[in-house]
C-alpha cells in the first residue's frame, strides 16, 4: 500500500470511528482524530517496511542442494541481488513518500492550504448550490493525483531506465514510457473522473445511506471494468495476438479443463505492463528453470532480455476479464523461454489464485481491476 493509499485508509477509519462514537452519544476530540490517523500511517509503514527487511535477510540464503539441476546457481545469486536491488528501491521509495507526506501534513498544513485554493477557485455557497462541493472535490483529488504524479515521475524513471536496465530487463523506450503516461491520465480523466464526481453526489445528496449506495455502485462499477477491461482498455496497453493452433493450445486447454477454469479465450501479448501493474517475472524465470529445451531458457536476469516485448524481458502469464471475456495472456517472451510444461507450471500457479479459496479470488478480482490514478510504467 502505498503511503497516499494508507493516508486515505486512515482518514476513511477516523471518520468511521468519529460517527460510531457520534451515535453512541459520546464525543471524541479532534487531537484523537489526528492521533488515530498518525499512527495507522505510522504503523503501516513500520509493518510493511519490517516485512520487505526480512524478505531481504532471507534473500542471503543460498540455494538449496535438492535444487541442484532444477535452478541454475549463478542465476539464482542474481535473482537474489536484483530482488535485493528492488527492496532497497521501495524502501526509499516509500520514506520519501512518508517524508513528504509529513512535512506537507504537519509542517505546512498543506491539506487545508489547498482546500483553500479550491474553495477560491470554485466560489459560490454549496447550501444553495450543492453540486459546487462536487466540482471541489474533483479539483482537489486532480490536484493530489498530479502532485503525486510529478513527484513519482523520477522514481519510474530511474526504475526502469536504471535499476531494470542494469538487470538487462529494461526495453522501454522514452517515447513509450510517455505515451503510458498519456494513455494513464486519459484513462484517469475519463473513468477516474465520473466515478468520484458519482460517490461524492451520493455523499452530498444522499445522507447517511451514502456509505452502502456508494459501495454497491462501485462494486458494480468494478464488476462492468472487468468485463470490459480485457477487450478495451488492455488493448490501449498491450496487443493481444489470439495464440495459434498447436500443441501449447491444446494443452493449456486441457489443463483449463482439468481444474475446472472457464476462459473465452488464450492470448500472447508484448509483455506490457497493465494500466497500474507491473510486469514481474514469473517465479520459473526469476529462479533460472533449468530447461532441458532447446535452445536453453534464459538464466534471468544475468543476461539480456528476449526480442519481442517492446517494454520489458520479464515473463508471466495472468488471468484477466469476467464471464465472457476473461482471458488467458501469456506473455510473448514467456513462449519464447519456456517449453509447454514448463508454461503450464506458470498457469497452474496463476490458477492457484483463482481457484484454491475465496482470499486469492479476491486477489485476483483486484488485479483484474485497473487503478484509475496513471499507471508506473515499470517492467
Amino acid at each position: 500500500m502505498s503511503i497516499p493509499a494508507a493516508f486515505n485508509v486512515a482518514c476513511d477509519a477516523a471518520s468511521r470511528m468519529l460517527q460510531e462514537v457520534q451515535a453512541s452519544g459520546l464525543s471524541i476530540s479532534s487531537e484523537a482524530i489526528f492521533l488515530i490517523v498518525l499512527a495507522t500511517i505510522l504503523g503501516e509503514f513500520v509493518l510493511s517496511e519490517l516485512a520487505s527487511f526480512l524478505n531481504y535477510r532471507a534473500l542471503d540464503t543460498p540455494m538449496p542442494k535438492e535444487f541442484d539441476g532444477i535452478y541454475k546457481p549463478d542465476a539464482y545469486a542474481e535473482s537474489q541481488r536484483y530482488t535485493k536491488a528492488k527492496t532497497i528501491f521501495g524502501l526509499l521509495n516509500k520514506s520519501f513518500d512518508l517524508a513528504l507526506l509529513l512535512v506537507f501534513w504537519l509542517v505546512f498544513d498543506g491539506f487545508e492550504l489547498v482546500d483553500g485554493v479550491v474553495r477560491s477557485a470554485v466560489p459560490g455557497d454549496s447550501a444553495e448550490s450543492p453540486s459546487l462541493d462536487i466540482w471541489r472535490g474533483l479539483l482537489y483529488m486532480a490536484i493530489f493525483g498530479v502532485g503525486e504524479g510529478v513527484l513519482g515521475l523520477p522514481w519510474s524513471i530511474y526504475f526502469t531506465f536504471v535499476l531494470e536496465e542494469k538487470f538487462g530487463f529494461n526495453k522501454t523506450t522514452a517515447k513509450t514510457f510517455v505515451v503510458d503516461l498519456l494513455k494513464g491520465l486519459m484513462l484517469g480523466v475519463v473513468l477516474g473522473a465520473p466515478l468520484m464526481a458519482a460517490v461524492l453526489a451520493f455523499f452530498i445528496y444522499t445522507g447517511d445511506r451514502a456509505w452502502w449506495l456508494c459501495w454497491c455502485f462501485i462494486a458494480a462499477f468494478q464488476i462492468v471494468v472487468m468485463f470490459v477491461a480485457p477487450v478495451l482498455i488492455f488493448p490501449l496497453f498491450n496487443e493481444f495476438t489470439p495464440l495459434p493452433e498447436g500443441e501449447l493450445k491444446e494443452a493449456i486447454a486441457r489443463y483449463a479443463t482439468s481444474v475446472g477454469f472457464t476462459y473465452g479465450g488464450i492470448f500472447e501479448i508484448d509483455g506490457a505492463p497493465l494500466p497500474g501493474g507491473t510486469s514481474e517475472p514469473s517465479d520459473q524465470q526469476q529462479l533460472g528453470f533449468a530447461s532441458t529445451r532447446q535452445p536453453p531458457v534464459r538464466p534471468a536476469p544475468s543476461l539480456p532480455g528476449a526480442a519481442g516485448s517492446k517494454r520489458s524481458s520479464h515473463s508471466n502469464a495472468f488471468f484477466t476479464g469476467f464471464g465472457s471475456t476473461k482471458r488467458i495472456a501469456l506473455f510473448d517472451t514467456l513462449l519464447k523461454q519456456m517449453s509447454t510444461t514448463e508454461i503450464l507450471g506458470v498457469l497452474a500457479h496463476e490458477a492457484s489464485h483463482t481457484l484454491s479459496s475465496m482470499t486469492h479470488a479476491s486477489h485476483t478480482s483486484s488485479r483484474c481491476t485497473p487503478t484509475l490514478h496513471t499507471p508506473t510504467p515499470q517492467a
